[in-house]
């Protein structure tokens, strides 16, 4: 039977291990301890870093105001908050004096080969969305459709492909 200060006794260790991919644990006490447990296989060591990194400045926001409402919480880190408003600076001066089909055209004959759009892992460059949309458009007049009369396209996504070819019909 191990006794205070036994060394024995202070080297023991508990190993836990769960079936889930991912386990948080919280352990309370003078600070608060957080764990996670985590399979290697479905998350890397970044991603659970950023995991905890969410949590510490959850638990911080809470602490700062425990009367706070629940949806005013942000998981996001300073540095994170500071990256997303850099990507969301997209606005861009163009000439007002066209039209979007107009500028797409223009973009077309300038770089028909750069990526246009990306979907998921699948790319279109300029060139494949001005041919898929005037083959369309191309259908679209056999059929007797002309400038003036609106058509309603079901698109499936990549939904950015065909409309601007069509506007030019």
């Amino acid at each position: 039977e191990p006794t205070k200060g036994n060394k024995a006794a202070s080297a023991t260790r508990s190993v836990e291990r769960t079936s889930y991919p991912l386990t948080a644990i919280a352990a309370p006490g003078e600070e608060l301890l957080l764990r996670l447990l985590y399979n290697r296989a479905s998350f890397d060591d970044a991603t659970i870093m950023r995991m905890l990194d969410h949590w510490r400045t959850l638990l911080e926001a809470i602490t700062a105001n425990p009367a706070g409402r629940l949806a005013d919480l942000s998981l996001l880190t300073a540095a994170e908050r500071r990256q997303f408003a850099n990507w969301n600076h997209t606005q861009r001066e163009y000439p007002r004096d066209r039209c979007i089909h107009e500028l797409f055209l223009e973009q077309t004959a300038r770089t028909p080969d750069a990526v246009a759009l990306v979907h998921g892992t699948t790319r279109f460059t300029y060139r494949e969305i001005s041919d898929r949309a005037h083959l369309i458009a191309n259908h679209l007049r056999r059929l007797g459709v002309h400038p003036d009369i609106p058509v309603a396209i079901p698109i499936r996504m990549p939904s950015g492909i065909i409309p601007l070819r069509i506007l030019t019909t």
